[in-house]
């Protein structure tokens, strides 16, 4: 606004008829207090009420997977660290969460994989996003030996898209 920056963060905008509405700041709890890496990056899930972030708290720290959710005043929660069982020391990025609102799907860059980043999936086993089941690598039917990531799936439920370095 006013050409004016209002620092580190996220913007909705909607589309309109004849283009885009002005992008409007949300309100992420602790947001800027948090953000030391030089990649962040974000999902808004399906249901409107959950968005999912790939940052580094730490300067040097790989990214991990956090999650908010959209309070009763239109603000959201402090992100939440998605737990050891899903982030590891490598980087974890580009998640997408599915319609049934507990399989994610994500890149990361962990021992095991077939290139450099590949595609996995984990389940949430509980509401309090800190359980998950192990991730599971999408195998060679996905994943490259190059760099894979950004998986969705379309709504309809029949297609899945990503980004691949390999052709």
């Amino acid at each position: 606004k006013n050409g004016k920056s209002e620092g580190l963060g996220f913007s909705f905008t909607k589309r309109i008829l004849g283009g885009w509405s002005v992008p409007e700041k949300i309100n992420l709890k602790d947001y800027e207090s948090m953000v030391n890496g030089a990649y962040i990056g974000s999902y808004y899930a399906n249901d409107g009420r959950t968005l999912l972030l790939s940052l580094s708290e730490r300067s040097g720290q790989e990214n991990d997977i956090y999650v908010s959710f959209l309070k009763n005043d239109n603000s959201w929660s402090r992100p939440i660290n998605l737990g050891k069982t899903f982030n590891t020391m490598y980087k974890e990025d580009t998640p997408f969460l599915a319609s049934d609102g507990v399989t994610l799907y994500f890149s990361s860059d962990r021992p095991g994989g077939l290139g450099k980043r590949d595609i996995y999936f984990s389940k949430r086993l509980d509401d309090t996003w800190q359980n998950w089941s192990t991730p599971v690598n999408l195998g060679s039917s996905v994943n490259t030996t190059a760099d894979d990531a950004n998986y969705s799936i379309a709504a309809s439920g029949y297609y899945a898209y990503m980004v691949s370095e390999r052709n």
